[in-house]
């Protein structure tokens, strides 16, 4: 009888910590709400991003920060076309156009991902629409012309993608491969 008193004082307490544990999550505020998802992204605990992100959405299923989170926790888990919905709604909701923008860029890469160029092209165009200083979107765009043989265009997107970026080794090293496909001509 005493082992079965202990089991569920032992059940109660931990029920009791885990309940405290979720009611202090709930409140955190949105900015600690994200800090604690992109923690737990950068230090690859999928996991719990998952289910921060899920438990977050299931009371604010309107906050596209979350929503893009979320998309890439799914395609983390290579759960592609639930990443996809996620961004596509985290789009429709958005009003900021730096963020929409950045948001068409995820799009474009999880279409180009899937291998879906004509879609990845129409959101990198977007996403540039909304923000044209996201130099992936330009490098991705120069890429799919590249694999089109439309070099002009390639050459075009590259030659923006080298004045908006601020990586100097990736800025360099497309400048050498303009330089390369210019002397094709």
């Amino acid at each position: 009888m005493k082992n079965k008193i202990y089991i569920v004082l032992i059940f109660l307490i931990l029920f009791s910590f885990y309940s405290c544990k979720s009611i202090s999550d709930s409140s955190l505020t949105k900015e600690e709400t994200y800090e604690k998802i992109e923690n737990y992204l950068l230090k690859s605990k999928l996991y719990k991003a998952k289910g921060m992100t899920e438990s977050y959405l299931k009371d604010n299923s309107d906050d596209s920060i979350v929503l893009c989170y979320y998309g890439l926790v799914l395609y983390a888990y290579k759960r592609y076309n639930d990443s996809i919905n996620a961004y596509e709604k985290a789009i429709q909701l958005e009003d900021d156009d730096y963020l929409k923008g950045k948001y068409h860029y995820n799009l474009g890469f999880l279409y180009y991902e899937k291998g879906m160029r004509d879609k990845a092209y129409d959101e990198f165009i977007k996403s540039i629409k909304y923000n044209d200083t996201i130099d992936s979107s330009f490098y991705f765009l120069g890429l799919i012309e590249f694999e089109n043989n439309q070099i002009d265009k390639c050459i075009k997107y590259w030659i923006r993608y080298t004045e908006v970026s601020s990586n100097v080794t990736k800025r360099e090293n497309i400048i050498k491969i303009i330089d390369i496909l210019k002397n094709k001509k």
